[in-house]
């Protein structure tokens, strides 16, 4: 026999065990990842721990792809030489540019073989859920109509009367004895009575649709415009949503995406409702139109309700189901945003952006809708989110 065929097959044999070998050390090779936070904002810094630990008795090296899903990475790819039952602890980090839910994604490692005849791949899946969230603007909204029974912020209707609230005092006419005023009547000489603020709470119904518009032509303007509102959308009515909780004004967050989704909670929690914003988006061509579900909630609307409705744009099948609403609540605003706003941190500046046909059927709506008090906003790309809030009677 050839000794060169020998050598060839001993060269085979020693890659075979090597694969083998080396195969083995993988399979026992254990990783696990920690994250610094799961819930973190635009732009912000995340930290992502690795613990790598070869079980094995052998020496093993590897190149580590630590992260397929974690924007701006710090670090690519990490050589590591593992040490039998020695742990290795890599950090690297990243931030994520838009809103939503991400995901790290899984973590590779690759042994390559003598002279390139073989690689091992190891790949390690976690399922860390990472929600990231907008920055929300500060703003004041006070637009709500107060007619809960409960204390909250004064209101022109005389339904429930703040005691540590006075607003004025006058001369005692005829007057329950406890809103007499003892120290005034002994300085005037006559009896004096004091009238109290009245307070309320106010109960909103935020309803958020985040689809293309119907009757629109889809095209990359559309889709542009679309996104862009989506991401300015979550900001907008997160900072609303947060002001009013604030004050502990009962909210009923409704989104109308790629799925509804329905938000509930008591007192002055918002950080549920800002998640349930985040996790939300819409779609170019939805299987449920804001008709729809407007006309679902025609008949659950209530004459406490201050109903806030927030689209792209306007058409025909939604206005009959807004008189509708109006009929049955205290109070319909509509926002319209189909270029978003500018943020508060920007100072005006000159405008470039043309009005798409479309929005002159929008303020022929719009006046239709005004006519039977029905408040309806439109923004501009210069409107900041508290000036157009401002404007709303």
């Amino acid at each position: 026999m050839s000794p060169y065929v020998l050598i060839a097959d001993a060269l085979v044999a020693m890659i075979w065990a090597e694969l083998l070998e080396k195969r083995s050390v993988m399979k026992k090779m254990t990783v696990k990842r920690s994250v610094s936070s799961t819930r973190v904002f635009v732009r912000e810094r995340i930290t992502v721990t690795y613990r790598i630990v070869n079980e094995s008795g052998k020496t093993i090296e590897v190149i580590c792809i630590p992260s397929t899903g974690l924007p701006n990475a710090s670090k690519r790819e990490i050589k590591l030489r593992l040490e039998p039952h020695k742990p290795i602890e890599e950090v690297l980090s990243g931030q994520y540019y838009t809103r939503g839910k991400k995901w790290i994604g899984s973590a590779t490692f690759y042994y390559e073989g003598p002279f390139g005849f073989f690689g091992i791949w190891k790949s390690c899946a976690f399922e860390e859920e990472i929600l990231v969230f907008p920055y929300f603007e500060e703003v004041v909204f006070e637009k709500e109509v107060l007619r809960l029974l409960l204390p909250g912020r004064k209101t022109a209707y005389r339904l429930l009367e703040d005691a540590t609230k006075v607003r004025n005092t006058r001369e005692y006419v005829d007057e329950p004895l406890n809103r007499m005023n003892w120290k005034l009547s002994a300085r005037y000489g006559k009896l004096m009575t004091k009238d109290f603020e009245t307070t309320a709470l106010g109960r909103v119904h935020l309803v958020v649709d985040m689809n293309m518009p119907e009757g629109v032509v889809v095209n990359d303007a559309w889709k542009h415009m679309r996104e862009r509102y989506e991401e300015q959308v979550v900001s907008g009515a997160g900072s609303v949503l947060k002001e009013l909780k604030k004050t502990g004004t009962a909210v009923r967050l409704s989104i109308i995406g790629e799925q509804i989704w329905e938000a509930d909670y008591p007192g002055t929690e918002f950080v549920l409702y800002l998640e349930s914003l985040v996790r939300a988006n819409g779609v170019e061509k939805p299987t449920v139109r804001a008709a729809e579900v407007l006309t679902r909630y025609a008949h659950r609307a209530s004459l406490d309700e201050t109903i806030v409705f927030i689209a792209m744009h306007l058409t025909e099948n939604e206005i009959p189901l807004l008189l509708r609403l109006r009929a049955r609540c205290a109070k319909v605003i509509v926002w319209l945003m189909p270029y978003g706003y500018r943020p508060c941190a920007y100072h005006r500046s000159r405008s470039y952006e043309m009005p798409h046909p479309e929005a002159a059927k929008v303020l022929e709506y719009a006046k239709t809708l005004e006519e039977n008090r029905i408040i309806v906003k439109f923004f501009l790309d210069n409107d900041a989110l508290q000036e157009v809030i401002d404007r709303v009677p």
